[in-house]
């Protein structure tokens, strides 16, 4: 199993985490949103554990091996 992070909130990512879960191998562990709150109240839906409103703080977290980026 690799644990997913992800940077970015909306609707793709929405369908991108339950892409990765009906595989059964990538657990949503960290969120990054330019917002802490949102970035909780998104990833809570999906089991993650770590929340980040810190670009860099999530990057060298070691909260996640593989990342998709669903931001700009």
């Amino acid at each position: 199993m690799l644990r997913l992070g992800i940077i970015g909130t909306h609707t793709i990512s929405d369908q991108m985490i339950h892409a990765a879960q009906d595989t059964g191998k990538y657990p949503l562990t960290a969120v990054y949103s330019r917002k802490l709150s949102t970035a909780k109240v998104f990833g809570k839906k999906y089991g993650a554990q770590f929340f980040f409103d810190n670009l860099h703080a999530f990057m060298h977290s070691g909260t996640f091996d593989v990342v998709y980026i669903a931001s700009p």
